[in-house]
């Protein structure tokens, strides 16, 4: 079955109308590039080195978090999309990603954002390489290429309500630097009347807002489906050292055992006393802390050692592999070599015969 705009029968149209499009120049490439396998984008920089059509799926793609789908309201609301403005009055920084599946993800302080790229409002582009891509799929509107382009620029006019928000956004660098806030401001007008949510047109991890990183990590350990599911990175990892891991993974465990050393202290108080049930209650306690102790202590010594065997063999591994492709490149390289010169030493046999 064809996708078709909301199953009317008529072939898909961007989301905005030709008059609100913003058509950035596409890059200009020497002309020992013009038959090289490059993809131009309009504003963009050129991407070498695969197909428009694998780049824009790559560029667009919400497959991680539309796998987890069924348990993505442990992570956030529906819905829940504070424009710009009010992430800097709870006191969020804005880090800008180019990772889809991160795009209104947040952590602590800081909220993931994917910059809008200007193709997505080039009407042309949208309605040539994202419309025509999507209409002859068979799959659900909004599992295509066209869903998830729509649920991006639905996320933006939620992001961008007020002209503060446009400044913030243009500061940023969120936004394509030659939109103005009159073109924008049109623009999510129309996208607000032709997006409703929740819909069947944009890409269902869009129905939802804002989505709480910690909670992510926690579904992709032990929720996600098998091809997904990653026990020990989770969904992303946001540290790089042993420390930084320990710090923020255990970090709590300090003011644990700090109340259970004051209660420790005033059990030994307790004690003068001489009271006999009291004094078996604090000693049984006393053991259980000392018991809990060595546990996590154990525990915090199996993780880095298991952190750490994990990783170097994630190293090994890659390590071999690069070793098998240059071996594979090398015996090909030595292999045409060879074909090359029995053919020029062929050659130069039936040479040497019609001479004589």
């Amino acid at each position: 079955m064809n996708n078709t705009d909301n199953s009317t029968g008529r072939p898909l149209e961007p989301p905005f109308p030709a008059e609100y499009s913003l058509s950035p120049p596409s890059p200009k490439l020497p002309s020992h590039l013009l038959n090289s396998s490059v993809v131009l984008l309009p504003g963009n920089a050129v991407i070498p080195n695969t197909s428009l059509p694998t780049y824009l799926a790559t560029e667009l793609s919400v497959s991680r978090l539309n796998a987890i789908h069924k348990h993505i309201w442990l992570a956030g609301r529906t819905g829940n999309t504070h424009a710009l403005h009010q992430q800097k009055m709870i006191g969020r920084e804005i880090c800008r990603t180019e990772q889809t599946d991160l795009h209104l993800v947040w952590l602590d302080h800081s909220i993931f954002i994917k910059p809008l790229a200007p193709f997505l409002l080039d009407h042309d582009f949208f309605a040539q390489h994202i419309c025509l891509a999507s209409s002859n799929l068979d799959c659900p509107l909004s599992e295509s290429l066209f869903g998830a382009a729509c649920g991006l620029l639905y996320s933006y006019a939620q992001l961008i309500r007020h002209e503060s928000d446009f400044h913030i956004a243009t500061s940023q660098h969120l936004l394509p630097a030659d939109l103005t806030w009159q073109q924008w401001l049109l623009l999510s007008a129309h996208l607000h009347l032709s997006l409703p949510t929740p819909s069947i047109i944009i890409n269902k991890r869009y129905n939802y807002g804002e989505l709480r990183l910690s909670r992510l990590n926690l579904i992709m350990r032990f929720l996600a489906p098998s091809p997904y599911r990653s026990p020990v990175r989770g969904y992303y990892v946001n540290y790089r050292e042993y420390g930084t891991f320990f710090s923020r993974k255990l970090g709590w465990l300090v003011l644990v055992f700090a109340y259970l050393s004051v209660i420790l202290s005033a059990m030994q108080v307790g004690q003068v006393k001489g009271v006999k049930a009291f004094d078996d209650a604090s000693w049984g306690f006393a053991v259980a802390v000392i018991v809990a102790l060595c546990a996590t202590l154990g525990l915090i010594v199996a993780m880095f050692i298991g952190l750490f065997l994990w990783n170097s063999l994630g190293t090994l591994t890659e390590q071999r592999k690069r070793a098998r492709e240059k071996r594979k490149r090398d015996q090909q390289k030595k292999e045409k070599e060879d074909n090359g010169y029995w053919e020029e030493s062929r050659g130069s046999g039936k040479l040497g015969a019609a001479e004589v």
